[in-house]
């Protein structure tokens, strides 16, 4: 069997079944079904093709020019928290401060997280330190695929929608997620390519939630929160 319709049988399977353990779980703003990632993005590049060895060669460089004080960013951007955006404001709340952003935020990553988690498991694509053994990461390893990056995905999400809720500070708001997306790179857990399907998938997650009533609704209401909160 050929490796789309493999991806194409995966998507049929397997969707539905994130989606009813996401209904069980309450409403969302993402539902399951909206988003099929195995259909909107191209596969990731063959783990023996030019592609995946000129980015792990652009892995090793990164290695050898990262700084301790960029690796514990990375480390510390492990978290997948809208608040390790908030580091672009003057004094950013703290989540007992906003309990609606915390909310709404938390909200989003899950249901970004089943998305993603969908295409992951049906691209399959081993990290890159599964044949490369000089490129041990320096954060947390994952038993999940590599393609697309869920965590830049998440961040992506997050960095649209709170530049929607604080238009001042888009450009620094935008800067930081490319960052934070840029953190798996230097953690060593991710090709360049898998950051740039996260990208891709984020903008879509984020545009679907953006268009759902219930986010509308609930988005509003956080907006001014933190708005507030920042004086603004």
């Amino acid at each position: 069997m050929k490796p789309m319709r493999i991806l194409t049988w995966t998507a049929i399977l397997v969707l539905p079944l994130f989606a009813s353990l996401a209904q069980a779980a309450g409403p969302s703003y993402i539902p399951p079904d909206s988003v099929n990632l195995l259909v909107l993005l191209a596969p990731p590049p063959g783990p023996h093709g030019p592609r995946t060895s000129a980015e792990l060669g652009e892995l090793r460089h990164i290695k050898a020019a990262r700084t301790p004080e960029r690796i514990a960013l990375a480390q510390a951007d492990v978290e997948e928290s809208v608040f390790r955006l908030m580091t672009v404001f003057d004094r950013p709340p703290t989540a007992k401060q906003v309990p609606a952003i915390t909310a709404l935020f938390k909200k989003l990553k899950a249901d970004a997280a089943v998305v993603t988690d969908v295409a992951k498991s049906g691209f399959a694509r081993p990290r890159p330190y599964a044949g490369a053994n000089d490129l041990a990461p320096v954060c947390p390893r994952s038993a999940s695929g590599a393609y697309p990056s869920s965590h830049a995905a998440e961040g992506y999400v997050m960095g649209i929608v709170l530049s929607a809720m604080v238009p001042e500070k888009r450009d620094p708001i935008f800067a930081r997620t490319e960052e934070y997306a840029e953190s798996r790179l230097v953690c060593g857990l991710h090709h360049r390519s898998d950051i740039e399907a996260g990208r891709i998938a984020g903008t879509v997650l984020a545009a679907v939630a953006m268009n759902n009533p219930d986010f509308q609704r609930d988005f509003a209401v956080a907006r001014a929160e933190l708005r507030a909160a920042l004086g603004l």
